[in-house]
């Protein structure tokens, strides 16, 4: 149990992440990790994040249209 989470937080993204070529967005709502999203913008050689403090929790689920035209 938890083997996601270990994996993701053993993950070495400052090391990876620069060299991802493709567009990354990252979106940013105000949840628990609110504080922590931003910390990855300088290692996103091609990629922006989005903050969004008016969403939180079950965002996906309750701002779809909105998420999709951000993805978009």
């Amino acid at each position: 149990r938890g083997w996601g989470h270990r994996a993701a937080f053993a993950y070495s993204y400052a090391e990876r992440l620069p060299k991802v070529a493709q567009p990354v967005l990252v979106l940013n709502p105000r949840d628990d990790l609110w504080e922590y999203t931003p910390r990855v913008a300088p290692y996103l050689a091609n990629g922006r994040v989005v903050n969004l403090p008016h969403w939180g929790h079950g965002f996906l689920d309750a701002h779809t249209a909105e998420a999709a035209r951000l993805v978009r």
